[in-house]
Order: C-alpha cells, then structure tokens, then sequence
C-alpha cells in the first residue's frame, strides 16, 4: 500500500502546458525588473514581512525574478513553498510552517531562511496557466492572515502578471518589427476600413511604393480593379461576422504594383478582432505576400516540360526499336514496351531493376564490356551489333546504338535485324543463282553463235566439194572426194 507524503506538491493537471506558458514568457533567468522590485519591496511594507517574492515555478526549480529580503535567486522545487500554492485556487497561506505536515521538516523551515510564516498568490497567466507566486515569507509565526489582506496580496499578484504578460507582449512586438522589417516577404497590415497602416521595406520593394506613399492609402491600391468589388464584398462580410474563405488561409492572388503590371502572389491573411458592446469585430487585418513570379515561371516550365516528355515517351512508346536505360551500375531503369517484346518479355517490368547483361549469354556480354564500355566512356558513344538472347533461349541479332547520360548510365537504342539479315541473305543466294542464269544464257548463246558459224563453214566446204567432185577431171575429182 503506497504511503501518502504530505510534503510533495501535487503535480499541475497542465504541468507541460504551463512550463510552455511560463517559458513563453521569455523571463526566467533575465536582468532584475525595477517595476517587480517595487511590487516586492511594497509588499514586505504591506504585510509587514521579512521577505517578498516574485517566484516562478520552473521544471526542478523555483526561480525568483524579483525578490526582496533574500540573498539567493532560486531554490529547489522539491522543497517550495509555492509549488503547493500554484496546485490550489486562492491565497495559500501558512501561519506556522512548524506545525505543518507539509512542511515541518522542509530545509528552508529547519534551515535559512528559517521560514515560520507564507502567503502566496498564484500568477494565474491569461491562457489559465498558473507560473508561480507573489509571495511574502517571515521569520514569526502568524496567528491569521485577513481575508482583506488576502485580496490585496491576490490583487497586487494581478499587477505580477500585467508586467509580465506587456514584457512578453513588447518582446513579441519588437520581435515582429524586426521580423517584418529584415523579411523579404512583403508584410502589410490594414485596418477595418481597409486603410494600409504597415508597410514593410519588403512591400516596398514588392509593389513599388514607399512607406510614405502607401501608408493611409486603401488596399486598392495593390488589388487589381477587377478584384476589387470581390474584395470589398469580402471585407463588408467580415464586419458582419460572417465568415471568411481567406482569412487564416494561404491563397495565391494576382496584384498590381507601382508600374502598372500584375505580378502573381501568395497571400496569407490574418485578423485581430476589438471586442465592441455587441459582439467581437475586426480591428484589422495582417497580410505576409510573397512573389511567386518565380514559382509561377517554374510551375510554367515544369508543366512544358512534363508535355514534352510526355510526347518523347508517347513516341519512345510507339516505336519499333527498343529503347532502354540504366543508372551507373548497369541496372534498367527504364525500358519501353518495343524492347521488352524483343526479347520475349510481356512487360517492361519484368526487367526494370535487371542488370543488362541477362539478356545477353557470356560470351556476348563478356564481348561488349570488352569492345563497347571502353569506347563508350572514352567518346560517350557506340554503335554495331550484337547478338542478343531471347527468355526462350533463342538467339536475336541485333543493332544497337550506345549513349552515356550525364549521369553515367547507358542509354541503348535496340533494332532486331534477323528478318533483315535473312531477307538479305536470301537476295544474296537469289543474285548468284540470277547470275549463274546469266552466265549460262551467254555461254549458251556463245556456243549457238559458235555452232551456227562452224555450220555455214560447213556448208561453203560441202557445196565447194560437191561442185568439185562434179568436174570431169580425174585429178580434181579425186581431191574433191578426199
């Protein structure tokens, strides 16, 4: 059964939202405040004190930005006093810390500042967050702490806050001037009426107008005249309270500056609001614009030349010739349907992530690295042929054309010859057996021109024989029929 120690401080229901809150402040461990250190040391003269205080309850500490009466800046949280104030809702007062369960044996009640005697007003933040005390801590015990004097002390707690909330919001302001003031983004700010009031040196560069130019003028000014009847419809629509579609969001809207011409800006809109006896309206508006020109042209490009590759794709697509490319490695990272289908593969996917040489044997690929690579990365390109395999097996002579991209992959454009190459092996074997024909015809009419020639010599010898042997003489007769 767990043992219930009175001495430790609940821990806040908020305890992270109220560190963030305190810290937000921007005042834990920064110089003394004369205006706190006035409310402390009138708070000792008030209560008649030893000590007052100004404690802000960090994560392991209490930290004391005004004190009065005590040498040291800050003390343990374990041991405060004011951490068991800020659990409650009013003034925590204890008359004698002595014969208090939660803090008779506290180092600070048995050790410096030997404290008998505490009252502690929680700072309770505009967000409900509460930070710490205004306390005032004495040597004595009391007998009773008044309910009036109580609500001086919470009173005077209120003014703690005051000047520690207008620090932080003077910090926040500071902060903001220089922010709007060193940004390159234009910041503008106009009131209800839609009169300009702020005008950084980024609108200025933005639209053309200085600040003495532009200050006191409408927002007309910036809105392009086709856009300004829809603006003012916007602006009466927000001093009726009804709802905005710009306010809190980031549009992009066109504008028109000094000389003349629209350019294209993000618009983010903000409004603060004055609380009026009938309700909450808007005190003004706070505007950060942004040139996006630039952007504008980019988006511009972008989408030109996401056209354009969309076309060079359509056409790498529709073609017949394989087209495919690797990253440095040698791995497809892209291969269009025509290649794929090449070499027996149904889709190109089958194959994106592949090195190239699976669809090439050995030697092939052996050969390419040995002949192509060299050439390929000494003058960025290549072209012969190759022999391919198939996912079947089967071979496929190829002509292929290798390029290096600037990111040194292989680019390779891919055409299957083996129709081609059949088709002029068979012209090959057609042309020689025409010539063959040929030859033969010219021989054949050789031997014809030849036979008809030795015929005609034949008949001349025949008939000049027979007129011979026709002579009545002996001598000639019998050379005739020799």
């Amino acid at each position: 059964m767990l043992h219930f120690d009175p001495t430790l401080p609940p821990v806040p229901h908020d305890e992270a939202e109220r560190l963030l809150a305190l810290r937000s402040l921007g005042v834990l461990d920064t110089q003394p405040d004369a205006r706190l250190d006035v409310i402390t040391r009138l708070a000792t003269d008030r209560f008649d004190s030893a000590i007052a205080l100004v404690s802000l309850v960090d994560a392991e500490r209490q930290w004391f930005k005004s004190r009065h009466g005590l040498d040291t800046d800050a003390t343990c949280r374990r041991h405060s006093f004011c951490d068991h104030a800020i659990a409650g809702q009013g003034v925590m007062v204890v008359c004698d810390a002595t014969e208090d369960p939660r803090f008779a044996t506290n180092p600070m009640v048995l050790g410096d500042p030997h404290i008998r005697f505490y009252a502690g007003a929680p700072l309770v933040l505009a967000t409900g967050h509460r930070v710490g005390t205004l306390c005032v801590i004495d040597h004595r015990p009391r007998t009773s702490f008044s309910a009036h004097d109580a609500e001086i002390l919470a009173l005077m707690a209120s003014q703690v806050v005051e000047l520690l909330e207008s620090s932080r919001i003077r910090q926040e302001q500071r902060i903001s001037q220089l922010i709007s003031q060193t940004t390159t983004d234009a910041f503008v700010c106009a009131d209800a009426q839609s009169r300009i009031i702020l005008w950084n040196r980024g609108a200025e560069t933005l639209f053309g107008w200085r600040a003495e130019e532009a200050i006191g003028q409408s927002l007309d000014l910036i809105i392009p005249d086709r856009h300004r009847q829809g603006h003012h419809s916007g602006v009466a629509r927000l001093r009726a309270r009804q709802p905005s579609k710009l306010v809190g969001r980031t549009v992009e809207v066109p504008a028109i500056c000094k000389a003349g011409h629209e350019i294209p800006i993000e618009l983010s809109l903000a409004m603060w609001s004055v609380t009026e006896e009938n309700g909450t309206g808007p005190a003004g508006f706070a505007a950060i614009i942004r040139d996006i020109s630039a952007r504008k042209q980019a988006e511009d490009e972008r989408i030109a030349t996401e056209a354009r590759l969309a076309r060079q794709v359509a056409a790498i697509e529709a073609s017949d010739d394989g087209v495919a490319i690797t990253d440095a490695q040698g791995v497809f990272i892209f291969m269009n349907r025509a290649h794929a289908l090449m070499f027996g593969y149904g889709d190109p996917s089958e194959l994106v992530g592949q090195p190239w040489s699976v669809l090439y044997d050995t030697f092939e690929a052996d050969r390419i690295n040995e002949d192509a690579m060299p050439i390929l990365a000494t003058i960025g390109q290549w072209r012969g042929e190759t022999q391919g395999l198939r996912r079947d097996g089967s071979p496929i002579e190829q002509e292929i054309a290798l390029s290096l991209s600037p990111e040194g992959g292989i680019v390779c454009i891919t055409r299957d010859v083996g129709e081609r190459r059949a088709m002029e092996r068979e012209k090959g074997r057609l042309r020689e057996q025409l010539m063959l024909a040929q030859r033969q015809e010219v021989v054949g009419q050789l031997a014809s021109g030849i036979a008809h020639d030795f015929n005609n010599l034949i008949a001349a010898i025949s008939g000049t024989a027979e007129l011979l042997r026709r002579i009545e003489d002996n001598r000639v007769r019998h050379h005739a029929l020799r």
